[in-house]
């Protein structure tokens, strides 16, 4: 159907236009749920590092070089947490002083299963690893499913660890990335 000749053309205003405009961007940016699961971190900061947990968790453990926060998912006595640490490490990058540290770590559990290995961008680093791997519990039916990372600044001695677990039924992997992206190594 052609247009009537005897009514004005309607024009949408340049304002609608640019409204318009502005809130699909906005809505465009709030469509997953990492951004709100990074919202609700709480920052858990020491001098060489910081990194953040869900709203809600404990610390357990708190000392200058370590701390230990625990969620409120649990299975039995299993309850999943994070670990961060920083210690010295002396050879040639940090793939090497990982290794060392997931050989002592292995002995210490039953049938542990390297699943991945990656490179992993960390704030403030310059070389960061992740190993997942899981285990034996021994007191669960189920596997601890376990994300540990490694990371270092050039030309520093000191590695910053962070480790991620909880039996694999309660491992939620949405909000373990969370934490792991919030990782900052300050060394």
């Amino acid at each position: 159907m052609a247009p009537d000749p005897r009514r004005p053309a309607r024009r949408v205003p340049l304002t609608a236009v640019l409204v318009l405009v502005v809130l699909v961007t906005a809505l465009a940016g709030c469509t997953g749920d990492d951004g709100a699961a990074a919202a609700d971190l709480t920052a858990h900061e020491r001098d060489e590092f910081t990194f953040g947990t869900p709203s809600g968790w404990e610390v357990r453990t708190d000392e200058p070089e370590e701390i230990e926060v625990v969620g409120t998912d649990q299975v039995g006595d299993s309850i999943e947490a994070v670990t961060g640490k920083v210690g010295n490490y002396e050879g040639d990058g940090v793939r090497l002083a990982a290794q060392g540290a997931l050989d002592v770590f292995r002995v210490a559990v039953d049938d542990h299963e390297f699943t991945d290995e990656r490179d992993v961008d960390v704030t403030g680093a310059d070389e960061g690893i992740l190993f997942e791997s899981t285990y034996a519990s021994a007191t669960l039916d189920e596997r601890i499913r376990q994300w540990d990372v490694f990371a270092t600044a050039e030309g520093s001695s000191r590695v910053v660890y962070l480790s991620l677990k909880a039996p694999e039924s309660i491992f939620d992997e949405t909000e373990m990335t969370a934490v792991l992206d919030s990782l900052e190594v300050t060394l």
